[in-house]
């Protein structure tokens, strides 16, 4: 193997590029230390190196459809049934609690139904295969913008940016994510697009290794990581749909994507053939590492049982909890990594299997022989070929149009965004009784009727649906006779911003910054008081309470 060649190069960084990505998203899931890092630009990376090899001038849109079928969903729907195998025999012998917990069995008729009607999937061990899900409507989605664009990869890069935009519009207003998860796909479409673009503009660029620009350009990214993931808490989950601010947000993802890249091209450069072999070998097979790698945790957590490393506890859990992740991440990403490599390359040597997982190569060759003959068919018509002169003879034209119809989507959506999250904002005044629409009460908040304050039992949430705001004041009292009641905590989406001294400030009045905890247009604020009160045997008053608000204003 030639390493120094510009050729191999160009592939070898591509096989290490996947083989870094991959290793983040199994140690993502193996433990959340680092996860303020790797969740910056992860699954951005991904979708950036499959746009990145995609062709889009190979295949007509049909056969692109069959490929990505078979290349995508077909091994998607192999593992998946193998899951409902596993779990509906787990479930006939009783054992189904023992490694899945509380994660119920809906069936294997509604699990089906959920697989082709909403784009779910309900087998535990298959959790990270939603990602081929969003690629593989992607790849068609990004084939009919190049259509629409006239193959101008300007006016195409302009389209992705408005699709881009509108993806964060529908995950702020929890939008387009009944059937399938089209709103993550307008997002995920962008990197794609920025993969492929950039092979359009700087293949050759990339393909040169220059020590005097990817040295200083690594550590310029490993700092800007290390300061977002440290102060700026902007990582991404897309399957929870937390985004941060778009413009933050992509800019830690190409960030990240350029931190990968330079880490590819120094590895690819040590002329270390084992080294090499081994990113190349797992590069090579992403796929059956995504698919498989939940059921080698499974591996890794009896292991350690039977080590006694662990609780029997455990084993009822898909990803390790933060204390055995924290203790045996890498046993988990080694076992991961490694086993899901050998397996995936065993099951493409037997034919029926590589065929089962779109890994086949006598049919992706026959495909491409189906489009080859497509083509040349479809060139030999004379209206096709009128269609095609006409195209060409106005390509101005349809220049132009696509300009303007970019130009009046931008408008349109340039104004709803600005509507929506800065121009219809304004702070939130609630009294009791309360009148405000904009904000739900959960569970926790006691019945009233005219009083100008409202009882919580244990802990109260609200639902607040504008990201503009930046700082909660809350007052409120508990009674001194409360003694189960001592404080009370403030949270925001789960994480605890601030905790009040009840006994030492009874009637409470505080003002908490929370802009660095709200990621999308509707979050939660809960009140949490850590004990409660119960009525005595002769009170008028039969509830059980902790505490009473009496005024929140949030701006």
């Amino acid at each position: 193997m030639n390493i120094d060649s510009n050729h191999s190069q160009r592939i070898l960084w591509i096989d290490i590029f996947k083989a870094l990505s991959i290793i983040l998203v199994v140690l993502g899931h193996a433990t959340g230390l680092f996860n303020m890092y790797i969740y910056q630009f992860h699954l951005a990376a991904f979708f950036f190196i499959s746009g990145y090899v995609a062709k889009h001038d190979s295949d007509n849109i049909i056969i692109l459809l069959i490929k990505r079928i078979y290349t995508l969903l077909l091994p998607t729907f192999s593992l998946l049934l193998l899951n409902c195998a596993l779990m509906a025999t787990l479930n006939h012998f009783g054992k189904y609690q023992n490694w899945f917990g509380n994660l119920s069995y809906i069936g294997f008729h509604d699990i089906l139904e959920q697989f082709f009607k909403y784009g779910r999937i309900y087998a535990w061990l298959l959790g990270g295969a939603w990602f081929l899900i969003v690629l593989f409507i992607i790849t068609i989605m990004v084939r009919l913008i190049w259509y629409i664009s006239n193959k101008n990869i300007h006016i195409y890069f302009a389209f992705t940016i408005l699709i881009y935009i509108l993806g964060y519009l529908c995950i702020s207003k929890n939008q387009l994510n009944e059937h399938y998860p089209i709103d993550l796909c307008l997002i995920a479409q962008f990197f794609y697009s920025v993969g492929y673009i950039v092979k359009h503009y700087c293949n050759n660029t990339l393909s040169c290794y220059n020590k005097k620009i990817i040295l200083p350009l690594i550590l310029t990214s490993t700092l800007i990581m290390l300061y977002c993931g440290t102060l700026k808490n902007v990582a991404i989950d897309y399957t929870a749909r937390s985004f941060h601010n778009i413009l933050l947000n992509t800019f830690t993802c190409i960030n990240g994507i350029i931190w990968l890249y330079c880490l590819s091209i120094l590895i690819a450069q040590l002329h270390n053939i084992q080294c090499i072999n081994l990113f190349t070998n797992i590069g090579q097979n992403t796929l059956g590492i995504l698919l498989l790698h939940f059921g080698l945790f499974k591996l890794t957590f009896i292991l350690l049982y039977i080590m006694k490393l662990i609780p029997a506890t455990e084993l009822a859990n898909i990803t390790p909890s933060s204390n055995v992740g924290n203790h045996f991440f890498w046993l988990f990403v080694l076992i991961s990594i490694s086993l899901g490599t050998l397996i995936w390359k065993t099951i493409k040597k037997i034919p029926i299997l590589s065929f089962l997982i779109g890994s086949d190569k006598r049919i992706l060759l026959k495909l491409n022989q189906i489009s080859n003959t497509i083509s040349k068919s479809f060139n030999n018509k004379n209206l096709i070929q009128k269609i095609n002169h006409f195209i060409i003879s106005k390509q101005n034209l349809f220049k132009k149009l696509s300009t303007l119809l970019l130009l009046g989507c931008y408008i349109i959506t340039i104004w709803y965004f600005a509507y929506e999250l800065y121009l219809s904002y304004s702070p939130l005044d609630i009294w009791f009784p309360n009148e405000l629409t904009t904000v739900s009460f959960e569970d926790g908040w006691l019945d009233q009727s005219n009083e100008n304050y409202r009882w919580i039992e244990g802990e109260g949430t609200i639902v607040f649906h504008h990201r503009r705001h930046n700082s909660i004041t809350i007052e409120g009292y508990v009674p001194e006779d409360f003694s189960e009641v001592t404080n009370l905590d403030i949270l925001v989406n789960g994480k605890k911003v601030s905790t009040i001294n009840t006994k030492e400030t009874p009637h409470f009045g505080e003002t908490i910054d929370i802009k660095d905890y709200i990621k999308s247009n509707e979050f939660e604020i809960t009140f949490a008081f850590n004990g409660i009160h119960p009525p005595a045997p002769d009170s008028a008053d039969p509830r059980s309470l902790s505490g009473l608000i009496s005024h929140i204003y949030i701006e």
